[in-house]
């Protein structure tokens, strides 16, 4: 151990740092967090990383930075450096909405928010626009029809009239109009499986809101064309939302084990599992514990906790 203080061993990382010496600047960082662990030091470390664009590891200091004081808002701000340059931007937006929050002045801020909201939040979709053959236009002419008009009483404004369920015209509408939507989107069928990612993300935003239909569709998905599929990497939404689905009990088969074990060797999945809440990996090894009984899948279900994080008894 240094004969320096953690103090004295911060100011030479500062001073490597303002002489652009990133590693020396990092290892007298790392010096003094092994004598006082202290989120100043561990975001100027994170600082250091981004200027060698260490992206992993600054995200993980910034991280323990933000941890250890929810307040210091320099850490937010290069974390969400670190997601941008990882490809994470959803993850970058809500730091900058954090961080725009408590400082609305931010320069810095604003200007990447901006830049992903216009260069990553709005992708592309290819529409096909077809014209009309005029062999199936319809040659009739138009026609008018007439509108009889219903008179209602304009001087009360309110109808005194209720369903029979007891609910005004304008609720009843609406609660049928929810029940419709609801139906909707659980007989709505699976969407196609993904090729690519950017179907994989649409598909995603289309069931999102139902974990367990996302999960189904993520099993339609063959194995074999996950390298391919998840190449330019994974979502942290994606995961949570399978995890999510983890929160009702699992009543399908053990394709659930070679789907998850593949999907941990994906690109940026690493990252994505630091943003776990500790509930969705409980609920992850509570799922498979069902599978945990038969000696066959214990190898792989230890593959899947370590690459999930999750904590082995």
């Amino acid at each position: 151990m240094s004969e320096l203080s953690a103090e004295d061993l911060k100011a030479k990382g500062n001073q490597c740092f303002k002489e652009k010496r990133f590693h020396k600047a990092i290892s007298y960082y790392s010096q003094s967090l092994e004598q006082k662990l202290d989120h100043v030091v561990l975001s100027n470390r994170c600082q250091s990383y981004l200027s060698l664009k260490y992206y992993e590891a600054a995200l993980t200091d910034a991280s323990e930075s933000i941890r250890l004081n929810p307040d210091f808002v320099k850490s937010y701000w290069r974390r969400a450096l670190a997601l941008t340059n990882l490809g994470i931007h959803s993850k970058a937006r809500a730091d900058l909405k954090h961080i725009l929050e408590v400082e609305p002045e931010n320069k810095a801020a604003q200007e990447l928010s901006l830049k992903i909201s216009i260069t990553y939040d709005k992708p592309i979709v290819p529409i096909e626009i077809y014209d009309k053959n005029p062999y199936v236009r319809s040659k009739k002419p138009l026609t008018r029809i007439p509108v009889a008009e219903k008179e209602s009483d304009f001087d009360s404004g309110v109808s005194t009239t209720t369903s029979e369920a007891g609910l005004t015209p304008l609720q009843n509408e609406q609660t049928t109009n929810d029940q419709i939507a609801t139906a909707s989107a659980v007989d709505e069928p699976l969407p196609p499986p993904a090729k690519t990612a950017d179907q994989f993300s649409v598909a995603w935003t289309s069931i999102k809101d139902n974990p367990q239909k996302f999960l189904e569709y993520f099993l339609t998905i063959p194995i074999s064309s996950f390298d391919e599929l998840f190449a330019p990497g994974v979502e942290p939404e994606w995961i949570e939302t399978i995890l999510m689905a983890f929160e009702n009990e699992y009543t399908g088969n053990e394709q659930i084990l070679y789907s998850l074990e593949k999907l941990t060797t994906a690109p940026r999945f690493e990252v994505c599992t630091m943003f776990l809440s500790d509930k969705m990996k409980m609920d992850l090894k509570n799922t498979l514990r069902k599978f945990s009984s038969l000696e066959e899948y214990s190898s792989i279900i230890l593959k899947i906790f370590e690459g999930f994080g999750v904590n082995i008894d």
